[in-house]
């Protein structure tokens, strides 16, 4: 079973991959019609990188014969006797595979219980930032496939003690700490070191500022009409405090910030956090 599992795991790794790639970008620009053509492409392409390319089936083979040896070996180890031995030995157990695989978050790792939702919001100020993610994984992959750790993805700037600025597909939106609790899985309030009382203030209202903005599909951090979620927080800080430590990543010469950049920056620290985990996100989807 495991090296069937692993046979064809190898064969559609570039494929899903590619094709879902392709749908998010294809939804984020042209909408539901471009989701549909650019997964159709993604996955063609995908194809053809692991039929016709040394990288690709090798990287397909390894993935494919990582998670078929693991599958295995997330067996029972001694084969059940009697009539209906089939039967229970077919009955292998996804934990089991993800134990195998060491992501023992993936078990672990689950939504925010209301306790946790409780814990965020009260511990939520204005000048804070919120880091956010679902289970959804759509621009998550896309991260992932630039670099990205992925385990989060969306940034939120906090201006008063229950309300929120950020970007979203639709451009500038306002929303209330609860609403963005809710609709999300997890999440973590990240805290600057503002050098003063004065500097937080400048930030809040630089924030309340771009709105009216457009959504930055294009990621230019160069544009200040058009904004992504993280470069939102990123401008907002800045300009209030030009110190402060937060540098964007380079991908091939183009410079974004994600929210990676934010998380590892010395004068952004951490409040509160329910955990998330690319992987654990990811399986999720498939553990039920």
């Amino acid at each position: 079973m495991g090296a069937s599992i692993g046979s064809q795991v190898g064969k559609l790794t570039f494929p899903l991959l590619a094709g879902t790639i392709g749908g998010v970008v294809g939804r984020m620009i042209f909408g539901p019609v471009g989701a549909v053509v650019g997964s159709v492409l993604g996955t063609s392409a995908g194809a053809l990188i692991e039929k016709q390319t040394s990288g690709g089936k090798i990287a397909g083979g390894m993935t494919g014969g990582y998670i078929g040896m693991q599958t295995g070996k997330s067996k029972e180890k001694e084969r059940p006797q009697g009539l209906d031995a089939d039967e229970k030995d077919r009955k292998y157990s996804l934990d089991k595979l993800f134990s195998k695989l060491q992501m023992k978050a993936i078990k672990d790792l689950n939504p925010m219980s209301e306790e946790d939702k409780k814990i965020i919001k009260d511990n939520a100020r204005p000048g804070d930032v919120i880091i956010t993610t679902s289970d959804e994984i759509d621009v998550e992959i896309l991260q992932k496939a630039l670099g990205g750790t992925a385990n989060w993805v969306h940034a939120s700037f906090v201006t008063d003690e229950t309300n929120t600025v950020e970007m979203v597909a639709t451009g500038f939106q306002k929303s209330t700490i609860k609403t963005l609790i809710d609709t999300n899985q997890h999440a973590m309030i990240l805290r600057p070191s503002y050098s003063s009382e004065e500097n937080k203030k400048k930030a809040i209202e630089e924030a309340k500022n771009f709105e009216g903005a457009d959504y930055d599909f294009m990621f230019n951090i160069e544009s200040d009409n058009r904004l992504y979620c993280t470069e939102l927080v990123y401008k907002a800080l800045k300009s209030a405090q030009p110190d402060i430590d937060i540098e964007p990543a380079s991908f091939h010469g183009y410079k974004v910030v994600s929210a990676d950049e934010l998380i590892k920056s010395p004068d952004m620290n951490i409040v509160a956090s329910t955990g998330s985990h690319f992987e654990a996100n990811f399986f999720k989807r498939y553990q039920q």
